[in-house]
């Protein structure tokens, strides 16, 4: 019975996984739904922009907490209807939420088991991991190489504080947020014009310089690898 209740937190959230499939709660997270409402959106956002905030704040923790893959989908939606940097901020801070709910969730379910089986060496793992734990959890979440739900989910494992894990997943997930957000903005501007999408409109700077800052991410494995070599 107890061991039901300690991993009842995350039976919840799994839950959660299962029911956005069975549900298809993905066509409501995409640009096709978005672009046609977008005028209820645009409206409800203008005329109680602080609730739509909040809104948007709550579904993408909860979307992260429930390790749902539409963490770009939402990013890129997020600059577009809240433009780069609200967009951005609401990201970061509602990500880190649900990180750090999927983070308490497994430490609560797993980690007494994994201390008790481990022993020795689980900690002693734990005392070379946490003598650098902040350099690790950043570099996992800036280089995108690393899972997004297994970042999220191992270094509960491992005994890592949760001041640690939120300051590391706050700022680890800004560079790559702020991309992301500012492609939406410049697809944003983008849909709002009058004249007719062509592919000359890759160049403009509102969507150029967000893909060149993908590109550079998309680098950062590379340069990873040569600083390990």
């Amino acid at each position: 019975m107890a061991k039901i209740k300690k991993i009842t937190p995350l039976l919840f959230l799994f839950s959660g996984l299962i029911a956005a499939f069975y549900f298809d709660f993905d066509k409501y997270v995409d640009f096709q739904f978005l672009q046609t409402h977008q005028g209820i959106v645009k409206g409800f956002i203008t005329d109680m922009p602080v609730q739509a905030a909040l809104l948007y704040m709550s579904l993408y923790a909860v979307s992260t907490a429930f390790s749902l893959p539409f963490g770009t989908i939402m990013t890129i939606s997020g600059g577009w209807l809240f433009g780069v940097l609200i967009g951005g901020i609401l990201t970061v801070i509602g990500a880190t939420i649900g990180a750090c709910t999927l983070f308490l969730a497994a430490r609560y379910a797993f980690r007494e088991a994994m201390v008790a089986r481990a022993g020795a060496r689980l900690q002693q793992f734990e005392a070379g991991f946490k003598r650098h734990s902040t350099s690790y959890l950043l570099a996992m979440r800036l280089i995108p190489v690393f899972p997004f739900f297994l970042v999220n989910f191992l270094p509960a494992l491992i005994g890592v504080r949760l001041r640690t894990y939120a300051l590391t997943t706050l700022v680890g997930i800004m560079p790559g947020t702020f991309v992301y957000a500012g492609l939406g903005n410049g697809l944003s501007h983008v849909l709002s014009a009058d004249e007719p999408l062509n592919t000359s409109v890759i160049f403009s700077p509102s969507v150029f310089l967000p893909l060149c800052g993908l590109g550079f991410l998309s680098l950062l494995p590379v340069i990873w690898n040569k600083i390990k070599g």
